[in-house]
């Protein structure tokens, strides 16, 4: 499959889920598009925000692929910024220490019909504690991206 057209579909599918599911985890190897995904499929849906769990400095990128995305530097001030925002993007979940991880699960607890997040991780059990809040987790593969699960409730004991 053409890559272009492997990434309008990879778009199009988290549109449509995004619209139903208040919790979306992407999950995928490297290169596999997802953080670019997330970050196109997002620009029309309202206030978005970025943050880069393993402390990466992502504000170019951000900017370069969505343009009205806030980039929040540290995760002190993610907290801040939780009750004001509609949608949160958090790239890299598997690299979060003990303190960030607290941070986004207090950001995905407040998830609900006006507030959405999206999950990014390159393995789907690294982001285990966060199984019970998760509604959905799309699969990114080189050229394709699947549904795989729309409740992880069950697999919180793995």
């Amino acid at each position: 499959m053409d890559r272009q057209l492997a990434f309008v579909l990879k778009e199009e599918i988290l549109r449509n889920v995004i619209k139903t599911h208040n919790t979306v985890l992407l999950a995928g190897w490297e290169g596999t598009g997802k953080t670019v995904t997330a970050l196109k499929a997002c620009r029309d849906l309202g206030d978005v925000v970025y943050f880069n769990a393993a402390g990466t400095d992502m504000r170019e990128y951000v900017s370069l692929h969505c343009e009205s995305a806030a980039v929040v530097p540290a995760v002190s001030e993610l907290a801040d910024i939780q009750a004001k925002q509609s949608l949160f993007i958090i790239d890299g979940v598997d690299k979060a220490d003990g303190d960030t991880l607290s941070a986004i699960t207090g950001v995905v607890s407040g998830a609900s019909g006006d507030r959405k997040v999206i999950l990014i991780t390159r393995m789907l059990l690294d982001t285990r504690k966060l199984f019970s809040s998760i509604n959905v987790v799309i699969r990114f593969k080189q050229d394709t991206a699947e549904v795989l699960l729309t409740d992880l409730c069950d697999l919180d004991n793995l």
